[in-house]
Parts: structure tokens; sequence; C-alpha cells
């Protein structure tokens, strides 16, 4: 699978100091997936951020069977509230 980023997630990525491998992993080894109505996917894993568990979400969207264009990520301290 070919992992691609928007501008906007790359710019956003970098403004909140999120590694590309931290994105890569969570859409390789998610802990839960959620499919939306507008086709987007939501992959999300808790990872360890600056001595943190932290929850990771990506948003992306399938670009036929190899490719995954990353629309944007975060990171929140809220994971019960994303049911993990």
């Amino acid at each position: 699978m070919r992992i691609q980023f928007s501008k906007h997630a790359e710019f956003q990525m970098q403004q909140r100091d999120i590694p590309k491998e931290v994105v890569r992993n969570v859409i390789r080894k998610p802990e839960k997936t959620t499919h939306r109505k507008d086709q987007t996917l939501i992959a999300q894993k808790q990872v360890q951020w600056h001595n943190k568990n932290v929850l990771c979400r990506v948003i992306y969207k399938r670009e036929g069977k190899a490719i995954v264009k990353v629309i944007t990520t975060y990171i929140t301290t809220k994971i019960d509230k994303y049911n993990l």
C-alpha cells in the first residue's frame, strides 16, 4: 500500500509535530477504523507522543486498491471519547 499526503495533511503534521511514520503506522495497524458516509475513513491508534499516551486519528481516502491519501491527522488525549 502506498501512502500519499495531501498538502493540508503535511501542513497539519508539521504544525502538530506528528511524524509521518506515526501516521503510516496508524493506517497500517489501526486499533479501530470507522467508515464515513463521504467515503473517507478514520483510522485511530493509541501511541506514545511526547511521553504521553494519546490517540492519533488519521482521516484518509482510498484511491484505488493500492493508494491511500491522507487528508488530515491529529492527536487527542480524549481516548475514552473515541471508544478505545
